[in-house]
């Protein structure tokens, strides 16, 4: 959360993001440049159940904010939100 990572080209980039069981709220990646980090497929949840991961797919150069928040829809309040900046190489 609020840190900056670093990346190559080609590498996967995984974020793993918490969520409480039994809520309806789901995780929404709401700002991302898909030219530098483009999206592998939808969400997954963990083993566990106490974790969402989404992966990346590292494209090109170049930096982008990642930001995604947990709501029960897209268009409503954020009840938590994740936010980092990946450089990729």
């Amino acid at each position: 959360q609020g840190k900056t990572l670093g990346a190559r080209v080609g590498d996967e980039v995984l974020l793993e993001l918490p969520v409480d069981a039994g809520s309806a709220a789901r995780w929404f990646v709401v700002e991302v440049d898909e030219a530098v980090l483009r999206r592998k497929g939808p969400a997954e949840a963990q083993p566990d159940g106490r974790a969402v991961r989404i992966a990346f797919h590292a494209s090109r150069p170049g930096v982008t904010d990642l930001v995604a928040f947990r709501a029960t829809a897209r268009d409503a309040p954020p009840e938590r939100t994740f936010r980092t900046t990946v450089w990729v190489r």
